[in-house]
């Protein structure tokens, strides 16, 4: 078995770490990751996003899209706004449309 790995604050890697089982810590803290390069989940060939996700993704909690999303085949990211009971779906340079909720 493999010596952990243990990195305290200011630790630096310089080349490729791979976990091959559970990632967390062993008590209630916030854990950062902090880096300057693209990180990948589930791929060892991130691309050049800062984060690539291979995989099922399960999130629980709010997930933010400042810019908007892409979907798969698409290069145009489509913003979701709401403005009163209005749900706005927008395509910058193809236009818009809108759902009344109720």
């Amino acid at each position: 078995m493999a010596e952990p790995l243990i990195l305290k604050n200011g630790s630096t890697i310089t080349n490729n770490v791979t976990v091959t089982s559970g990632f967390g810590t062993s008590h209630n803290s916030v854990v950062g990751l902090g880096t300057t390069v693209s990180v990948g989940i589930g791929t060892t060939i991130p691309t050049s996003s800062r984060l690539t996700v291979v995989g099922d993704t399960n999130i629980t909690g709010i997930v933010t899209a400042s810019n908007g999303f892409i979907s798969a085949g698409s290069t145009t990211a489509v913003k979701i706004t709401v403005e009163s009971n209005k749900l706005i779906f927008t395509a910058v340079g193809i236009g818009s449309t809108s759902f009344t909720l109720s």
